[in-house]
């Protein structure tokens, strides 16, 4: 596919994202509970995952999840290499373009497996925007799941312990993504974000609930599907 044909479908695509995100924006309060457990099952969106402790006493939480007719192997590789610099995002390029946020490797969310992308280890950090605080990689378990971590005192910009005194100004926040054999050649893929902030003010609650809450989900929700497509073209193509 030509660069020029991209460009026009991440336009139409990214004219439909921004619809999308009015729509929500709009009618968040009432769209909230449908929109933070999309595609998640009740016992999913109660289910324990590795990386909840990091955010224990969570103001926000969404768990997501997307069947993918694929195995694990062939949905793993995207998970390790998207990333602004990196891969992308697999969302709404024209979107994530207008923001700041498109600076990737083929100049588009990637359709194939960059292989010095594929050594993402515990520690790294994966930048989403470049005046956005990076993720870091907090663990890693092979074909199973990958979470990323940010916690930081905003006043000092330091990371901190939750066994001290917490912050007047902070925010910690997880984002997990766990793979499940689903019968014998598929994969259930969800994703669980936890967020903490202090303080609990007007602006932040317009930040995080009025406006990043919504936004994120249709980014999220194009970023599952994006995956979605990617693994089972990769599980199709080794067959």
């Amino acid at each position: 596919m030509t660069k020029r044909r991209l460009g026009v479908i991440a336009f139409f695509e990214g004219m439909v994202g921004a619809g999308f995100i009015v729509v929500v924006l709009l009618f968040s309060p009432l769209l909230k509970g449908w929109y933070r457990r999309w595609g998640a099952t009740p016992a999913e969106t109660k289910k324990k995952l590795s990386g909840d402790e990091l955010v224990p006493r969570p103001r926000m939480q969404s768990t997501r999840a997307i069947t993918i007719q694929a195995p694990p192997a062939a949905v793993w590789p995207w998970l390790l290499q998207f990333g602004l610099k990196r891969g992308g995002w697999y969302s709404y390029d024209f979107l994530e373009a207008m923001s700041g946020a498109a600076n990737f490797i083929d100049g588009h969310s990637t359709w194939r497996i960059i292989p010095e992308l594929q050594k993402l280890k515990v520690g790294d950090e994966i930048l989403m925007h470049p005046r956005i605080m990076p993720l870091t990689v907090s663990a890693l378990e092979p074909e199973r799941a990958l979470i990323f971590h940010t916690r930081v005192d905003l006043e000092t910009k330091d990371f901190f312990e939750l066994d001290r005194k917490m912050p007047a100004q902070y925010v910690n926040s997880n984002w997990v993504f766990f793979l499940e054999r689903s019968g014998r050649k598929a994969t259930r893929l969800l994703v669980r974000s936890r967020l903490d902030y202090n303080p609990p003010n007007l602006m932040n609650t317009i930040a995080w609930r009025v406006f990043t809450d919504p936004i994120s989900f249709v980014m999220e929700r194009r970023m599952l599907l994006g995956i979605k497509e990617r693994a089972e073209w990769l599980a199709g193509k080794r067959r």
